[in-house]
């Protein structure tokens, strides 16, 4: 497998950066009080503990440069707290007044110490992930606030740029009616009449009553589950980094890994904020998905196209498929976004070539355990047809497994070329192969007549174009 180049958060914004987490010191009788009937004082406090270390650990894992991590509590004092979560973080009380005084001091303190961003999070959602906190921070380069909604009615993170400080402090959180389902209708509302522009993360749902304390069963759940590693190799593709790890944000025990394969654009600046890691590569998407997974430390690893999106709950899919001792690698079903019965018909075709003959392509979202990825010796070196002859190698050492969800893929290659078009160049292009004609030719093959239609796609366009004008002229 190529030899690869890695770095972790290298293309992180130059600024400071501050994630504060709002607790409380465990003491029983004070701490998840509305817990008590279901878990008694003790097993409430201790629920209580363990999902603020958890919230702690999560936020530990970002680890960018510039990133400070700092606690602020409630009850205890400072040598318990130190006794509690160590001293390698800042311990600080939260002070008198209501939440929203606590939590505008909170950024007023951030933002004099010289931090550019700052997030507040709860110990209330053990949902919350690394990507999911990268990904608020990201928003606050184009926002003014950030919020992450609670499916209570409240939320479970705040965050704000300096920038905002002014305009929004103390304005924002003065009025809000604190543990009513009312929170954030009224936070949005405040931030409206302030001026604020504001993002959303996804809705998690918080632990607060006896119903919620499935969440709690879930999240230990994950921490026994593998790390599946999730593998992008990207060549231009910055808007589409971002969507990507919106839909990758609530995810457990993932690491997002991009391969760049030396993108002209802002792809690798944008993955060095919202991927765990970004790997630079030689161009070529064999290449690039090898130098991927020798940078990977999952047990799974997942090949996804930048412009793929997997249905919510995929990491939970994957890893029961592979609980089947006979399961050796799986794919999801073929879809695209382009609703139409050409296309629809297509994917039909397609999803009928991997569930009866196994023949997967990697826009399937292929997904394997690592140690065999290893001992196959990774992704052929060719320029195509490389998934096809892996996924084959794959199949003589035992199941793959196609999931019922689908990975939806863009189709703007399918709708440039023409969609039935796009399909007789495939089918020839799979026939050269599968007659013996190397994968060398086969690819020169295919360059040329995408190419060619893509010219003819765009001279089409052109013509209209300057139809459009003249009827418009003379219309004049």
């Amino acid at each position: 497998m190529a030899a690869s180049s890695s770095f972790r958060g290298a293309a992180w914004p130059d600024v400071r950066s501050r994630i504060i987490i709002f607790t409380r010191y465990p003491e029983p009788g004070k701490v998840k009080t509305r817990l008590v009937p279901a878990l008694g004082e003790p097993g409430a406090c201790d629920l209580h503990r363990r999902m603020a270390e958890r919230t702690l650990k999560t936020a530990r894992q970002l680890d960018p440069p510039g990133l400070r991590i700092q606690v602020r509590y409630d009850g205890g004092g400072p040598e318990l707290m130190k006794s509690w979560l160590g001293a390698d973080v800042g311990l600080f009380s939260q002070g008198e007044g209501d939440l929203g005084e606590r939590m505008g001091r909170a950024f007023e303190n951030a933002f004099s110490d010289g931090i550019q961003k700052a997030l507040i999070i709860g110990t209330d959602s053990p949902s919350i992930t690394p990507q999911l906190l990268r990904l608020a921070l990201f928003h606050l380069e184009t926002s003014d606030v950030v919020l992450g909604p609670a499916a209570d009615g409240g939320y479970y993170l705040i965050g704000m740029g300096k920038q905002a400080a002014p305009q929004a402090l103390p304005g924002l959180m003065n009025g809000i009616p604190w543990g009513t389902g009312e929170v954030l209708r009224r936070t949005l509302e405040k931030a409206h009449e302030l001026g604020l522009k504001v993002s959303r993360t996804e809705m998690l749902g918080d632990i607060d009553r006896p119903e919620d304390l499935g969440l709690w069963q879930e999240a230990i759940r994950s921490e026994d589950s593998e790390t599946i590693s999730v593998i992008v190799p990207a060549i231009n593709e910055e808007n589409n980094i971002v969507i990507l790890a919106e839909n990758l944000a609530c995810e457990q025990k993932i690491e997002i890994i991009v391969a760049d394969g030396g993108s002209s654009d802002g792809t690798a600046v944008v993955a060095g904020i919202l991927a765990s890691k970004v790997v630079i590569s030689k161009r070529g998407r064999w290449v690039q998905m090898n130098t991927g997974a020798e940078a990977a430390s999952g047990e799974v690893l997942l090949f996804l196209h930048a412009d793929t999106r997997l249905p919510p709950g995929f990491s939970g899919y994957i890893r029961q498929a592979l609980d089947d001792p006979d399961a050796v690698a799986g794919a999801f079903r073929f879809a695209t976004d382009l609703d139409t019965v050409s296309m629809k018909l297509i994917e039909w075709a397609a999803n009928m070539r991997a569930s009866r003959l196994g023949i997967i392509y990697s826009d399937q979202a292929l997904f394997i355990r690592s140690c065999l990825f290893r001992e196959l010796g990774g992704f052929p070196d060719q320029p195509i047809m490389e998934d096809y002859e892996f996924t084959r190698r794959v199949r003589a050492r035992g199941k793959t497994v196609l999931l019922p969800y689908k990975a939806v893929s863009s189709a703007r290659r399918w709708e440039t070329v023409g969609t039935w078009k796009l399909t007789v160049i495939h089918y020839i292009i799979t026939g050269a192969y599968l007659l013996g004609v190397s994968s060398e030719r086969v690819a020169g093959w295919y360059g040329r007549l995408i190419r060619k239609e893509e010219r003819g796609k765009r001279e089409e366009e052109k013509g209209r174009r300057k139809e459009g004008g003249a009827r418009r002229g003379g219309d004049g």
